[in-house]
């Protein structure tokens, strides 16, 4: 897993546009082993990255997550 790649994906979530999104989100998932290469990120697949980046926010120093990701109501 390669920490710094993880965190300059979750910094360009912040401005990114919806399809941009599900790219990088894909790309955390594949860097981080919650989805392989080549699989189609569906709605319980993009839940599973969310999870994992929720719980390894603190542990990685990640940076903020956009609330749709953090879980929070904006």
């Amino acid at each position: 897993m390669n920490v710094d790649f993880i965190k300059a994906q979750v910094r360009l979530l912040q401005g990114a546009s919806s399809s941009e999104r599900e790219t990088l989100i894909k790309n955390i998932g594949v860097c981080a082993g919650v989805i392989r290469p080549g699989e189609y990120v569906t709605p319980q697949r993009k839940h599973a990255i969310t999870l994992w980046l929720q719980t390894n926010a603190v542990r990685l120093r990640l940076p903020q997550l956009p609330l749709d990701l953090s879980g929070q109501k904006p």
